[in-house]
């Protein structure tokens, strides 16, 4: 069996939300066929808010809203590389 760190009840568990993603594909941004994975790129994108919510959708159980942060879902309507 491995040995792992104990954790004792007392120790406060941290909870993980992951970074936003962005998925496009040679259409909407056509220098991607040039760029390499691992590497970062600068892109500049216009994008239309089109929705907006309180809370927080990775922790359903808090009821406590007021300090969960504001939401927004945008359509991304252009994007190209930022130079």
């Amino acid at each position: 069996m491995a040995k792992g760190k104990v954790y004792s009840k007392a120790e406060e568990v941290v909870s993980y939300r992951p970074k936003p993603t962005l998925s496009l594909d040679a259409k909407d941004l056509p220098a991607i066929k040039d760029w390499k994975v691992g590497k970062s790129y600068k892109i500049e994108v216009t994008a239309k808010m089109v929705s907006m919510s309180e809370g927080n959708e990775y922790d359903y159980e808090d009821e406590d809203r007021a300090k969960q942060p504001m939401r927004a879902r945008f359509q991304i309507t252009s994007a190209k590389e930022y130079k």
